[in-house]
């Protein structure tokens, strides 16, 4: 018997896989950023860390929900590199303030998929 995924945790992933995306595009309008080996392999390890995950996501995993909770209120604290970023590269700060509303709305979809009961 296949196990069946919630529509909320393919949404979620969904957004999360966006915000994968958008940060690659990140890497074009930041390519300053990318002007050394140890930028380059934390830009790399930090997009997949996200794909992973969105992948987990998408399995159905619900412990994801307080994980991703945690890693996206742990983003938070970085708002003032974001609104820095802002008024100094403005797209790339668009693109995380993008990425921002994308993770909370991922968060809010997976505490909305309700309690499995027990038959």
């Amino acid at each position: 018997m296949e196990k069946q995924i919630h529509e909320n945790f393919i949404k979620s992933s969904n957004l999360i896989f966006i915000t994968a995306g958008l940060g690659l595009i990140n890497f074009f309008f930041a390519s300053d950023l990318l002007s050394n080996g140890f930028n380059i392999t934390v830009a790399v390890f930090s997009i997949a860390f996200i794909i992973g995950i969105g992948f987990l996501v998408r399995q159905g995993y619900n412990w994801m929900k307080i994980f991703l909770l945690v890693i996206t209120l742990l983003g938070l604290v970085g708002i003032p590199f974001t609104l820095k970023n802002l008024t100094e590269k403005p797209v790339v700060g668009i693109i995380n303030i993008i990425q921002t509303i994308l993770q909370i709305w991922a968060v809010v979809l997976l505490f909305k998929v309700p309690k499995q009961t027990k038959n």
